[in-house]
């Protein structure tokens, strides 16, 4: 007996190590497989955000590269930002050259709308549910009217975003309904491929898409004025529109930019911001 006391002990702690093995090998498959899911779920998440997302990341990594060059902050910021008819801003290049449709970029401070622009004329409404690499995407991305014309700008860009129960793409427009909303939020940005612009808001109102035999003042055709009147025309319809007034004024020569998005008090509603470009 006393012989086979150390063997028995033997084999109680070869199956316990065998036994710890098993155990071992249980949990570390658990915690794969655990790993595994949580990958799974997080790539299901992102398929879901919208593309403007890794865009703007984009966008901002060509500015923090710049950041890095050995150059003073000067000469940064002017490869990036200075305007030059020839030659696209350095922080759009990427864009431009990703997506020739690509034209400028939308934002409203402190807001929401934060977004690649694209101009298609030959397809007015290729991006209503189309995102920036051209997979289909609800939320679309804004676009810019077949009808005008960027570099040169026509007298009124008009841009089309959908208004997403999400509250993204022109949702937040919509908010301009309340004065103390234009109050916080007067300035609009719109950069083209080739210069930083700033707007501010003109006007803001409710409005709808009109049978071609109604004989009033449709807001979406107006984007080059044939003579200074019917850019007055255009401007005093737009401020009589208004839900309140401003106190901007627009005169002849001074560049427009219409935002738009749908609304659902009336057939075809429509929520329009009208902004004038700064000098």
């Amino acid at each position: 007996m006393l012989l086979d006391a150390p063997g028995m002990r033997l084999g109680m702690i070869t199956r316990g190590m065998v036994l710890s093995f098993i155990l071992g090998i249980l949990f570390a498959a658990v915690v794969v497989r655990f790993a595994y899911h949580a990958a799974d779920q997080r790539k299901a998440f992102l398929a879901r955000v919208t593309e403007a997302e890794p865009v703007k990341q984009r966008t901002e990594a060509n500015r923090t590269e710049a950041s890095t060059l050995h150059k003073p902050v000067s000469e940064v910021e002017r490869s990036l930002d200075q305007p030059d008819p020839n030659h696209v801003l350095g922080i759009y290049e990427g864009l431009a050259e990703e997506n020739p449709d690509f034209i400028g970029w939308i934002k409203i401070p402190d807001t929401e709308v934060d977004y690649p622009v694209m101009h298609t004329p030959s397809e007015p409404e290729k991006y209503l549910q189309l995102s920036f690499t051209q997979e289909h995407n609800q939320n679309g991305v804004p676009f810019v009217d077949h009808r005008c014309s960027v570099h040169p700008d026509s007298d009124n860009l008009i841009i089309y975003g959908h208004n997403m129960k999400s509250g993204k793409m022109f949702s937040s427009i919509v908010n301009y309904k309340m004065e103390s909303y234009y109050r916080e939020h007067p300035l609009i940005e719109f950069d083209s491929l080739y210069e930083k612009r700033k707007y501010r808001v003109l006007a803001a109102f409710y409005d709808r898409v009109y049978y071609e035999d109604e004989d009033v003042f449709k807001f979406y055709n107006f984007i080059n004025a044939r003579n200074e009147k019917e850019y007055e025309d255009a401007v005093r319809a737009f401020k009589e529109k208004s839900i309140y007034d401003t106190g901007v004024e627009a005169r002849y020569g001074d560049h427009l930019i219409t935002l738009v998005t749908c609304t659902y008090q009336v057939d075809n509603g429509r929520f329009v911001v009208i902004a004038k470009q700064e000098e």
